[in-house]
């Protein structure tokens, strides 16, 4: 009876023993299946958190270096058209410059050349009219003077001689003697009247000859001042308005273009922020914990609750929600990485 209740207790011993084993067995099988199956799932959900990161990063960066290189482009290529505008300015406007001056400088020539010859040719023309007629005034006047000296010469002589001849027979000699005297001191009385009056003449024709001469300089003089200053102010005037008006013209187009670069950019900067792409990457699964439950992995897509409202372009890492951006304020909710 103690042998079988020995070999009994033996049995069940045996039979708890291996229930115990087989049972330990399961509960460490099934423990190890759970924590592999847990660490896999945590290692599939960090190698599929680094693989978005990573391609996220590699998206982004590529854009940013097309965007930069598009936007380096159009500056550059903007800088070279303003450069090479500014300088083709330069250019013509030093061309222009140098033929307007060259055209002013011949055409200024050619009128001062031809004023200078019509002015000399009806200088030396009326000059040679006045020559022309003073020197025939003076032959006719000196052949006139001889002539008629030559006849009063001839007719006092033969009135002289004749009334000598007649005073001769009729007076004596004395009388003849005082007569003779009073005729020769009246001849030289009225020949020296004649040639003072001569020589007042001649004296009074050169001062006035000389006055004229001296007025007719200065007026032509005054006149080639006034014609001359009267050309320059209006050609200086339209210079200037010209000159104005094609500084105007610059700075308006210079004022355009800065107006429209502005614009450009500040339109390009709000592009980029409007069209810059949200990051949003989807788990396989959640461990995170909200009020002691789990999600299950359920609601990965659904926006995470916040109060965090900073309008900000930072990632933070929320206990138990993950990696969130806070560059959404919508409704008071941020994005779930």
């Amino acid at each position: 009876m103690k042998y079988h209740q020995d070999l009994d207790n033996k049995y069940h011993w045996d039979l708890d023993n291996k229930y115990h084993w087989d049972l330990d067995n399961k509960y460490h099988q099934d423990l190890d299946n759970k924590y592999h199956q847990d660490l896999d799932n945590k290692y599939h959900q960090d190698l599929d958190n680094k693989y978005h990161w990573d391609l996220d990063n590699k998206y982004h960066q590529d854009l940013d270096n097309k965007y930069h290189q598009d936007l380096d482009n159009k500056y550059h290529q903007d800088l070279d058209n303003k450069y090479h505008w500014d300088l083709d300015n330069k250019y013509h406007q030093d061309l222009d410059n140098k033929y307007h001056q060259d055209l002013d400088n011949k055409y200024h020539q050619d009128l001062d050349n031809k004023y200078h010859q019509d002015l000399d040719n009806k200088y030396h023309q009326d000059l040679d009219n006045k020559y022309h007629q003073d020197l025939d005034n003076k032959y006719h006047q000196d052949l006139d003077n001889k002539y008629h000296q030559d006849l009063d010469n001839k007719y006092h002589q033969d009135l002289d001689n004749k009334y000598h001849q007649d005073l001769d027979n009729m007076y004596p000699q004395d009388l003849d003697k005082k007569y003779h005297q009073d005729l020769d001191n009246k001849y030289h009385q009225d020949l020296d009247n004649k040639y003072h009056q001569d020589l007042d003449n001649m004296y009074h024709q050169d001062l006035d000859k000389k006055y004229h001469q001296d007025l007719d300089n200065k007026y032509h003089q005054d006149l080639d001042n006034k014609y001359h200053q009267d050309l320059d102010n209006k050609y200086h005037q339209d210079l200037d308005n010209k000159y104005h008006q094609d500084l105007d013209n610059k700075y308006h187009q210079d004022l355009d273009n800065k107006y429209h670069w502005d614009l450009d950019n500040k339109y390009l900067q709000c592009e980029k922020l409007s069209t810059r792409p949200s990051v949003t990457s989807h788990f396989h699964g959640s461990m995170a914990r909200t009020d002691g439950q789990t999600d299950g992995g359920d609601n990965h897509n659904e926006p995470v609750n916040s109060q965090l409202t900073l309008p900000t372009k930072h990632k933070l890492y929320v206990s138990g929600c993950g990696t969130i951006y806070t560059n959404c304020i919508r409704n008071n909710k941020t994005l779930r990485v």
